[in-house]
């Protein structure tokens, strides 16, 4: 495993097994080799996109667009889009960023999408 830091900035990405890690070094968020992205504290699983869909390659990428996507392939060959984050904005620099109480979030200035509540979007 490959840690990427605390954030990961526009067109920046995960392979599988890399994370990005709180400062205080609680926290992981993962792309697991099933496809799955997933925040954990140690053992214990936060929160999870859901995706897992077996072994193969996979990416996650903070896109342009505002969106956080996990994908099939690589990043130079990529396949179909298998998770979002659902926050579309438009063209712009995006961060997601792993905080040390534990929350994802992916922010442009200001927050519009995070791990604790990501179907309430601001």
């Amino acid at each position: 495993m490959a840690s990427k830091g605390s954030t990961l900035g526009t067109n920046e990405y995960l392979n599988v097994d890399d994370y990005l890690q709180s400062a205080n070094g609680r926290y992981k968020a993962a792309l697991q080799a099933d496809g799955n992205f997933v925040l954990s504290r140690g053992n214990a699983t936060l929160w999870q996109s859901g995706t897992g869909q077996g072994p193969g390659a996979y990416f996650a990428l903070m896109q342009d667009d505002g969106n956080f996507a996990v994908y099939l392939g690589t990043p130079q060959q990529p396949g179909n889009w298998v998770w979002g984050s659902e926050s579309v904005r438009g063209p712009g620099n995006y961060v997601l960023a792993l905080q040390d109480d534990g929350n994802l979030i992916l922010s442009q200035r200001v927050p519009i999408w995070n791990s604790t509540e990501p179907d309430e979007q601001t």
